[in-house]
């Protein structure tokens, strides 16, 4: 059974909302009657989405009259139906209605039959929209959840959304995946509400409010006309304050009356307007530290942090290094790629302090670069990660004195791998390989030969064992050495 569709019909002449009610209420419809604008936006936050919404165009003041009413509650009811009505159907009036969002424009002269055929149109065009949009969304993919912590956190999520919170704070060094958490939000959130991203750090100080709260006509230079806020566009919503410990002092007064009184008052006005936002924020700042240093309102921040969501580091989450890694080899242009045993291990020994997910996304791209046959070798590796993961210890460092001052290359261990002489040498062979084609790239069999002063057929042996050891693979060691098929081990040969 069909849930009966919502109309909410304004005019300030009670008779015609007396005809109206009198035809659309045998057709079974869900009708809300309003003289005044102002009670209309109070009822809209409880009703949520309408089907339909029937404006008079002239309302007796205060107020905003019909056309400026359908012109704010546009973005505010993407999918509703916006029916224009007035006595008056001449061609300036129904452009200029159009212009201003509206679907439709009943002339009040016409007969009610007429009409209600036009109030079912409208009504048979909605559920016809919600219906690709629902299909739409069935077929279109969540945000991509990947990691034990996104998955926990989508079990949450739509738990805070149905909660009486009305703030939620998102905290978490860069690229730990704050702009993620916002995705699920909005995901979870759906259609039916608002959810509207606001970068405060993309926005001049100058203008934050405006853009936030709106503003009046003549409120400052260049304020030609009303402005309606994004804060109040959210009405009835979210909305999703990224990198908000940029916000200025006067902004965060402002935010401050929103969350407290759910009211705000656009810049040059002289009364408040209500609204019913809920908000989401988030930054790589430590609200708190900033609070003791004076640089942001404790009363904002009590009020920003009714529940907070902490987003570990990725050094913290290496739990989720391999999914997160298969993640970006599997969606990545060009991919699916495939990251070799020993440059994950590589890559694990690195702290991705500087970026933490996004910058283990963002170097593995820079791989793709040298992936040979889409195998991701450790020769791709950028030269910056080495340089940490080659900063030795004593317990694991081997030092080789030459004339020239101290080189030092690491050997990695397993804890559970027996140490013995034949696998110290090889591992300290593909040290010394790694090394030379870091330094000088990608060289002969005859070159290399050269430069380690082992004859040409002994090195073409000894890499030929390092495959058959595990310790690499033909692949990597060609990204590295131009070798003769020779060098694969017998079963990877094709």
């Amino acid at each position: 059974m069909l849930q009966k569709p919502a109309i909410l019909h304004l005019d300030d002449d009670p008779i015609f909302l007396d005809q109206v009610r009198d035809i659309l209420i045998p057709i079974g419809v869900q009708l809300s009657s309003f003289t005044q604008a102002q009670q209309l936006l109070e009822a809209l936050p409880a009703m949520g989405e309408p089907a339909v919404l029937m404006l008079d165009i002239y309302l007796d003041r205060p107020g905003p009259d019909g056309k400026a009413l359908a012109q704010q509650l546009r973005t505010r009811l993407p999918h509703t139906l916006i029916v224009m009505c007035s006595d008056l159907h001449d061609a300036s009036t129904v452009r200029d209605c159009i212009a201003r969002g509206a679907d439709d424009f009943l002339f009040k002269g016409s007969d009610m039959e007429q009409i209600r055929r036009r109030i079912e149109a409208a009504i048979t065009e909605y559920r016809r929209r919600s219906e690709q949009r629902q299909k739409q969304r069935s077929l279109a993919t969540m945000p991509q959840v990947v990691g034990r912590t996104c998955r926990e956190l989508c079990e949450r999520i739509p738990r805070m959304i149905n909660s009486a919170l009305t703030s939620v704070h998102v905290y978490g060094e860069t690229g730990t995946g704050k702009e993620v958490i916002g995705d699920l939000f909005a995901h979870f959130v759906g259609e039916r509400l608002p959810f509207i991203r606001i970068h405060c750090g993309a926005i001049p100080a100058g203008l934050i409010e405006s853009e936030l709260f709106g503003h009046v006509k003549g409120a400052f230079t260049g304020a030609q006309n009303n402005k309606i806020g994004l804060f109040e566009q959210a009405d009835g919503g979210w909305v999703f304050l990224d990198e908000v410990a940029t916000l200025s002092a006067p902004a965060q007064v402002a935010l401050l009356r929103v969350l407290e009184n759910q009211e705000l008052r656009p810049v040059g006005a002289t009364q408040n307007k209500k609204v019913h936002v809920r908000v989401l924020s988030a930054t790589n700042e430590n609200l708190e530290q900033l609070v003791q240093e004076g640089k942001f309102r404790r009363d904002l921040w009590q009020r920003l942090c009714e529940a907070v969501i902490t987003l570990p580091p990725l050094r913290e989450r290496m739990d989720e290094f391999d999914e997160l890694l298969q993640s970006f080899c599997q969606t990545m242009r060009g991919g699916p790629y495939e990251v070799s045993a020993s440059a994950v291990e590589v890559l694990k020994h690195y702290d991705w302090s500087n970026g933490n997910i996004r910058e283990l996304r963002n170097c593995l791209r820079a791989m793709t670069e040298h992936a040979y046959g889409g195998v991701i070798a450790p020769s791709a590796i950028p030269a910056f990660i080495w340089e940490q993961v080659n900063k030795p210890t004593k317990s694991e460092a081997l030092s080789i004195t030459t004339d020239t001052g101290q080189r030092r290359i690491v050997l990695e261990w397993g804890e559970a791998e027996e140490w013995t002489y034949e696998k110290l040498i090889m591992r300290l062979l593909l040290a010394l390989v790694t090394a030379e084609y870091q330094k000088l790239g990608r060289l002969t069999l005859r070159q290399l030969a050269k430069n380690l002063g082992i004859p040409r057929s002994t090195l073409s042996t000894k890499l030929q064992e390092l495959v058959k050891m595990g310790l690499t693979t033909a692949p990597e060691l060609r990204s590295m050495v131009n070798v003769m098929a020779e060098t694969e081990a017998p079963e990877t040969r094709g």
